[in-house]
């Protein structure tokens, strides 16, 4: 069943979805992907949080105390993994970064907070309106493709899918736009009705919407077709690399570098 990443992929490097889907081999693991799962990890839980305890005026350092408690509690426990893939000062690097950006992304969600307690509204009351539906996995029979949507959120009558992202890089590219569209397509067919807005988090401090329309799904829907119809056939020959500085840079390769061997001539 294809995914938004599976589809990306594609997109990206037909050779690479062939070796990654089609002949499965093995990717190495790498700090993005760790890091990735732990800051997922931590804002699923976050919100888990009881706010009985917490009075009306102290909730924003109590926020920003228990997010710290989570990333020192999952970076805990994924030390030795992370240990393995950097060296000590890229671990370090890393660890101070991604507290940062979970403490950014923690001052502007007590903002929005504030917001509501200025209605009226009691801190409990603000945070769980604010509270989304976490890691939800949907499924489309009708075109077999799947996704798990990191948040989605209801507030007032509203309904927004949104995608948290760590990357420095806070730009909503194609392939971001695509894995949205096909968020939405989602929910539409197991909720019967479009979600209001789709949207990207950069936790560095960005958030991007878009408002859902049925132009966003029928380009989600051609590009599944498209794909789909693409990796049909099981012959490498039909995947065509796509050689460029995504094969190989300063400070890595691609996973399937030494058995694609890009740079060499007459190669497909």
């Amino acid at each position: 069943m294809l995914s938004p990443s599976s589809i990306n992929l594609y997109n990206q490097c037909p050779r690479k979805y062939y070796y990654s889907y089609i002949e499965k081999l093995p990717t190495k693991p790498n700090i993005y992907l760790v890091r990735g799962k732990i800051v997922h990890s931590i804002l699923e839980e976050f919100f888990n949080l009881g706010t009985e305890l917490f009075e009306e005026d102290m909730y924003e350092d109590k926020l920003l105390v228990w997010i710290l408690h989570l990333f020192k509690k999952h970076w805990t426990n994924n030390l030795d993994k992370i240990k393995e893939l950097t060296e000590k000062e890229e671990a370090e690097f890393y660890e101070h970064d991604t507290k940062v950006m979970l403490l950014n992304w923690t001052t502007s969600f007590s903002k929005k907070v504030a917001s509501f307690m200025g209605k009226g509204d009691s801190f409990a009351s603000s945070f769980k309106k604010l509270t989304p539906k976490t890691e939800a996995e949907y499924i489309s029979k009708e075109y077999e493709v799947k996704g798990f949507i990191d948040a989605i959120e209801e507030i007032e009558g509203k309904t927004r899918i949104i995608d948290y992202k760590t990357s420095d890089k806070m730009e909503v590219g194609k392939d971001y736009k695509l894995q949205l569209a096909i968020y939405a397509l989602l929910y539409k067919e197991n909720h019967n009705r479009l979600p209001d807005y789709v949207g990207i988090n950069f936790l560095r401090g960005e958030e991007f919407l878009f408002e859902v329309n049925e132009e966003m799904l029928d380009y989600a829907k051609n590009e599944i077709e498209k794909v789909r119809k693409l990796i049909s056939s099981d012959n490498i020959e039909n995947y065509k690399r796509n050689v460029g500085f995504l094969c190989k840079w300063s400070g890595g390769q691609c996973d399937f570098f030494n058995i694609c061997k890009p740079f060499e001539k007459n190669k497909n």
